[in-house]
């Protein structure tokens, strides 16, 4: 993101220049050195979010962002990233397997849905996301939701963005 960062040390800093000069890729080098040196669930979540935002590589993602999970489970953004891209993932498989396929593999997507709803709802306890972050989450979980049936959370969710959206 271009913008600033509010609360930060001399390495996000750094990693902010890397970003806002097109330099994602030395961030990410950067990144590596650190995680080497001194591993930690806010270095993996970065190396994470920073090698998908360049590359769109889930894959890679989300091996970060489990190894920031393990580190520190309750991290409210590996959390969040990790339960939406376990979710557009699995979705968009979903969306494009045939009827037949859909009714054959469904209890093993809802499992995974199940997952993925289970890092988002960790996320949202969150106090200092933004209104439109919050948006964005509550979307998230709304749709997980959606997929799971669960009409009423749906629903609940629906709400909380209608009332964040009026103030």
């Amino acid at each position: 993101s271009d913008k600033f960062p509010d609360k930060t040390d001399l390495f996000e800093l750094l990693l902010w220049m890397y970003d806002v000069s097109g330099k994602k890729a030395e961030a990410i080098k950067e990144l590596d050195e650190k995680i080497k040196i001194a591993p930690n669930a806010k270095y993996y979540f970065l190396r994470g979010y920073k090698g998908y935002s360049m590359n769109a590589n889930s894959k890679e993602a989300l091996e970060y962002y489990k190894k920031a999970l393990e580190l520190e489970p309750g991290n409210y953004d590996a959390n969040w990233e990790y339960g939406r891209i376990v979710y557009n993932e699995s979705y968009s498989e979903y969306s494009n397997l045939s009827a037949t396929q859909q009714k054959a593999k469904k209890e093993q997507y809802i499992e995974t849905w199940k997952d993925a709803k289970q890092h988002l709802m960790i996320a949202t306890e969150n106090s200092e996301y933004t209104k439109d972050d919050k948006i964005l989450l509550l979307g998230n979980l709304k749709n997980v939701c959606i997929m799971l049936g669960e009409e009423s959370n749906a629903q609940m969710y629906d709400d909380q963005i209608k009332a964040l959206k009026a103030l």
